[in-house]
């Protein structure tokens, strides 16, 4: 039944996805600016500075990763293999991941959720792609520009509000006022949130056996967006709430690669809370690199 409902909502989601704008065609709105200063790298107290740059707003979206591919299959087909996705990562990684294996790369109704299944060398070559092409643009705001990932300083940096904030909203708590949580990311236990004597609490473990009679649970959402519960899986790019520079996701849905090797920032669907800190990372071995866990970001820097 659980199985029938979910192909249902895929089918439905798939006629409400709208016609997508090129990412070579609109890029420089998908860039938010972030401001030059200084960070710590971790529990690190020594500063590091940061010069001024951009930095995509959303995480590399399937739809977007789709336009590098096809472009490569039919300009350098001999190319495709070396940047094409492992979509066998969801059977690999999860127990349910052969349907997701068939269908979230390739059906319109996962348009805007995170690429995965694909290495940082991928992740490079996509930027460098990208560099091209809006290089190669006739009218374009940017005389020329080159795409890269971020390192890890500007990464936390970015996530951090320019500050040192422990998560990208600002605040210590994974949820909001409404109770609702603010990125997708793995729970640790069952919990709901409780009406008593009129006023909203959280509360962990709940269990009919505690409700009192003046006590009311209050329904989860099913928004994708801004769920009461985390998601199923990952969920589109631009979900959530954005930080102070505008950008979403930056704690769970995918974890990001940055230019430092065998580190991604940011946390996942699949990571506790702990990993979505900004100025945590997550270690990976080559083996583990590719993942149903990790994704990208582009980094833009102007070239005078």
């Amino acid at each position: 039944m659980k199985k029938s409902l979910f192909f249902i909502f895929v089918v439905l989601l798939s006629f409400s996805q709208k016609s997508k704008i090129p990412i070579t065609k609109s890029i420089e709105k998908q860039m938010a600016s972030i401001p030059s200063g200084t960070v710590t790298i971790g529990y690190d107290t020594t500063n590091v500075p940061i010069s001024s740059f951009y930095l995509q707003k959303t995480e590399v979206s399937n739809a977007q990763y789709k336009e590098f591919i096809e472009y490569t299959r039919k300009y350098n087909p001999e190319k495709l293999k070396e940047i094409f996705p492992d979509t066998n990562v969801w059977v690999e990684q999860l127990h349910f991941g052969e349907f997701y294996t068939k269908i979230y790369l390739f059906h319109s109704a996962f348009a805007d959720y995170p690429i995965v299944g694909v290495s940082k060398k991928q992740a490079e070559a996509f930027c460098d792609w990208l560099t091209i092409q809006y290089n190669a643009q006739a009218k374009k705001k940017f005389s020329k520009v080159k795409f890269r990932l971020p390192s890890q300083a500007e990464w936390q940096f970015a996530a951090g509000n320019g500050r040192q904030d422990i998560f990208p909203w600002g605040g210590i708590y994974m949820r909001n006022s409404k109770g609702m949580y603010l990125a997708n990311f793995t729970r640790i236990a069952d919990d709901a949130l409780v009406k008593i004597d009129g006023k909203v609490q959280f509360v962990i473990n709940l269990n009919n056996d505690t409700l009192k009679p003046q006590q009311e649970v209050i329904p989860f959402s099913y928004d994708l967006s801004h769920s009461i519960s985390s998601s199923f899986i990952t969920t589109p790019v631009e979900s959530y709430f954005p930080n102070k520079f505008g950008l979403y996701n930056m704690a769970g849905n995918v974890a990001e690669f940055v230019q430092e090797y065998g580190i991604t920032q940011g946390g996942s669907w699949l990571d506790y809370g702990y990993s979505l800190r900004n100025n945590v990372a997550s270690k990976y071995d080559e083996k583990k690199e590719v993942s149903v866990k990790n994704g990208f970001r582009v980094a833009m820097e102007i070239v005078p």
